[in-house]
């Protein structure tokens, strides 16, 4: 049985005591208690408060780590995408079903124009300026010299350039010195005038020659019209004279031919 000492009246007391010996007073239980063991035992309180601070130093620790791995990581990472070049990548390029049937269309169209291109070539001659460097096609049915009913297409070829000439003349016993064209196609008339520079004239013999060689483009309306027509005839008119002739079926042909070729050869660069 231990022993305190009561600090009212200094007496000694045992745990089973209910009155004071000295003063002779009642002791509650809760004063008892009080009075008992106040003094509180440093041992445990430092065992406690260092037992309670060790799940808190874990935790730090744990925290410490983990931020420590992440960081190494993220370091890791970035060293890779700099010093590494990422491999390459395999792009498959998938063409549209209508794109090929486009591609092979056109294909077919231009094996069908190089056929008629074939073609139109049999019906033509050519001759070569070995100077200039071009090339001068003519149909079949154009005569090498201009004859008393002279119209008619020829191409230029150079490289990849291709242009038509159109030429309107005749040899004839007398002058004419005309300098326009006029033209009744079907009923319908039209006119071209020249200046007297635009006109070439020869003589050779008894003949004369006149004849104007354009530029095919800018009377292109009038050549189709003229080879689709029934009947054309064309005068060269000068300020007294004049001379007339019909342009025939086979110079109307020929006019076509000469016309697609160049049509074809423009759209298909050789």
């Amino acid at each position: 049985m231990s022993l305190t000492k009561r600090t009212g009246c200094e007496c000694k007391l045992s745990e089973d005591d209910t009155f004071c010996s000295k003063c002779e007073q009642k002791i509650e239980k809760n004063q008892q208690h009080a009075d008992i063991n106040l003094t509180p035992d440093p041992n445990k309180q430092t065992a406690h408060s260092n037992t309670s601070s060790i799940p808190i130093l874990v935790i730090a620790l744990i925290v410490l780590a983990i931020s420590g791995i992440l960081i190494y990581l993220h370091n890791n990472n970035q060293s890779n995408l700099n010093g590494l070049s990422a491999p390459p990548i395999a792009v498959t390029v998938i063409i549209p079903e209508e794109t090929t049937a486009i591609e092979c269309a056109e294909e077919e169209e231009r094996r069908t124009h190089q056929d008629e291109v074939n073609e139109l070539h049999g019906h033509m001659r050519s001759r070569i300026d070995q100077v200039e460097g071009v090339r001068w096609i003519y149909d079949r049915n154009t005569p090498e010299r201009l004859d008393s009913r002279g119209f008619y297409l020829y191409l230029g070829v150079r490289g990849e350039f291709v242009w038509p000439r159109l030429v309107m003349g005749f040899q004839k016993e007398r002058w004419v010195f005309f300098n326009r064209v006029i033209f009744n196609i079907d009923g319908i008339r039209e006119e071209i005038s020249f200046s007297y520079f635009e006109i070439s004239r020869d003589s050779g013999g008894r003949r004369f020659m006149e004849y104007a060689d354009i530029p095919a483009g800018p009377q292109e309306d009038l050549i189709k019209r003229i080879w689709n027509s029934e009947r054309t005839i064309i005068r060269f008119a000068g300020d007294q004279f004049h001379y007339d002739f019909e342009i025939s079926q086979r110079q109307k042909d020929a006019l076509s031919r000469v016309w697609r070729l160049y049509e074809l050869r423009h759209m298909w660069v050789e």
